[in-house]
């Protein structure tokens, strides 16, 4: 589980995936592919976050604010939000090319788990890393 602020670092905010210098070839494609998981992941919140003035960069920068506006959405019950978090989690972790799924084509067959997945998961790190 990510249970610190730290460790929520290495995922959840935009720099986590921005460093790829000295990273072998194949390392390289991976990090390049997780970082455009990364914009479309942060597309929903930083929408969001843009009716009011925001320092972009800033705000993808930070970990906390990026997971907390997820859980909003979430317990809103924004379907996109709610598939978008569920997606970036699962393609994070794909090791294979057809495992990554797509953020705009919600899988109904896999919706209940992404309801679930994204429910307890953006709860427990949040307590987890910043409220206990």
């Amino acid at each position: 589980f990510l249970g610190t602020e730290a460790e929520m670092n290495t995922v959840y905010q935009r720099g986590a995936f921005e460093a790829s210098e000295g990273l072998p070839k194949e390392a390289l494609a991976t990090r390049r592919r997780q970082l455009a998981e990364f914009e479309v992941y942060a597309e929903l919140p930083l929408r969001e976050e843009g009716t009011v003035d925001v320092d972009t960069q800033s705000f993808l920068h930070d970990a906390e604010r990026m997971m907390r506006h997820y859980e909003s959405l979430i317990l809103k019950g924004d379907k996109s939000a709610i598939w978008r978090f569920y997606v970036f989690e699962n393609n994070l972790m794909a090791e294979d090319p057809d495992d990554l799924l797509d953020y705009h084509c919600i899988d109904e067959g896999s919706y209940l788990e992404a309801q679930s997945v994204s429910f307890f998961e953006a709860r427990l790190f949040l307590r987890l890393a910043y409220e206990e």
